[in-house]
């Protein structure tokens, strides 16, 4: 009997020694292997090679799966860091190495996030590990601006149309400089969180309603306005004429 497990690099022991039992002898598998068998060899002898810490460790602290798919004596060197279902991944396995994963991120799994991005805001997963959540971040697209928020899409994001470049704003890349202010009129965005509504509006002294995204159509009687350079300020009255 012990040359039965000897043969198989196994231990024999003999649990009860007493003549009157018989054939009760055990082979033993050896460490790091774990089995036995009564009465012959162990087999298979089992050999979890991620049962070792430090290839276990391995896979962990990339946030993945150790894996041994074939456990025995006879196959060594072949434990598997594997990714975590369900990535989308560019390699889904590598052998005693952490594997080559590609995950989608929080940006395109979480449904916050998604409100994010279908508000027209910008979403930044800076670590789309499946082992790191809720680390998203919502942010403004530009030209708006506000504060970013964290796993979260309640960002409030606003445009100054006088001040910025965009296609809607006073000045555009196709049309530089701010179109009120190149006619010597005045911009003013009344409501920064929409896009579309600047106006222009007409100086002191110069008369007229403001215009929506347009110049306005300002007015200046010289004859009655006196507080501009070229007003008449009374030359016509000092000499008894009209103006």
């Amino acid at each position: 009997s012990n040359k039965t497990c000897v043969n198989e690099g196994q231990t024999c022991h003999d649990p009860n020694i007493a003549s009157s039992s018989l054939s009760d002898w055990i082979c033993t598998c050896p460490p790091p292997s774990t089995g036995f068998a009564t009465a012959k060899a162990a087999s298979p002898c089992v050999v979890d090679e991620c049962k070792i810490p430090d290839n276990e460790a391995k896979c962990a602290d990339a946030g993945q799966l150790c894996v041994d798919p074939n456990p025995t004596l006879g196959s060594r060197n072949d434990w598997e860091c594997r990714c975590v279902v369900p990535p989308a991944v560019k390699k889904a396995s590598a052998v005693m190495k952490p594997a080559d994963c590609e995950y989608p991120g929080e940006c395109k799994t979480d449904p916050e996030a998604l409100k994010c991005t279908d508000a027209g805001h910008l979403c930044d997963d800076p670590n789309p590990s499946p082992s790191s959540t809720k680390d998203w971040v919502c942010m403004c697209a530009p030209p708006t601006k506000g504060a970013n928020a964290t796993a979260s899409a309640n960002v409030v994001c606003e445009t100054d149309e006088c001040v910025e470049v965009c296609p809607t704003c006073a000045q555009t890349k196709t049309s530089p400089g701010n179109l009120c202010a190149s006619e010597g009129q005045l911009c003013e965005d009344p409501d920064k969180s929409t896009f579309g509504d600047w106006v222009c509006k007409c100086p002191t002294p110069w008369t007229g309603g403001p215009a929506t995204t347009a110049l306005a159509n300002c007015t200046l009687d010289e004859c009655v306005v006196t507080d501009c350079p070229t007003c008449s300020k009374g030359t016509c009255a000092n000499e008894g004429q009209t103006c």
